[in-house]
């Protein structure tokens, strides 16, 4: 799996599109705070909820803090960001 800085960009830009496409709001509202990399205890990257299934196997993934206004939002991904949960 590509990592470093041409990574990270790809995860940003996609974790960006997918709160704008959530929030309704234009994608240049929302602006990344920063950004980790994170090894989640699960498949579903550290996050639950009622009636989510999740295999017990470390996930590669990142934690990015993203704000669109005043708000600020917790997304989780995986490695390329295939799959993004936001933290509730």
């Amino acid at each position: 799996m590509e990592s470093g800085p041409n990574n990270s960009n790809k995860i940003v830009q996609k974790a960006r599109r997918w709160l704008a496409d959530n929030l309704n709001v234009p994608l240049g509202r929302v602006k990344l705070v920063s950004i980790e990399q994170v090894d989640w205890p699960n498949s579903c990257l550290g996050v639950y909820e009622e009636d989510m299934a999740c295999l017990l196997v470390i996930t590669p993934g990142y934690k990015l803090i993203l704000s669109a206004g005043e708000e600020e939002y917790e997304l989780h991904t995986n490695l390329n960001a295939n799959i993004i949960f936001m933290v509730q």
